[in-house]
């Protein structure tokens, strides 16, 4: 019995890996939420996030290099 959930557990941990997201959807918006709330401008992807990092990183060494 353990092993049949442990596998249910571990299958939809990986079918969320693949096929999940974090973003916030439209239909999760509320109408009457604050707008600086629910502000697109501020939403960001994990992604997004490491490619601002590595290009931060970039940028600085590049710099440091040019001293």
């Amino acid at each position: 019995m353990f092993f049949i959930t442990a596998a249910i557990y571990a299958f939809g941990t990986i079918f969320y890996d693949l096929f999940g997201s974090g973003q916030l959807q439209p239909w999760a918006m509320s109408s009457d939420a604050p707008p600086d709330i629910v502000d697109d401008a501020e939403i960001t992807t994990v992604d997004e996030e490491k490619e601002q990092k590595s290009a931060d990183i970039a940028e600085d060494s590049v710099e440091s290099t040019r001293l």
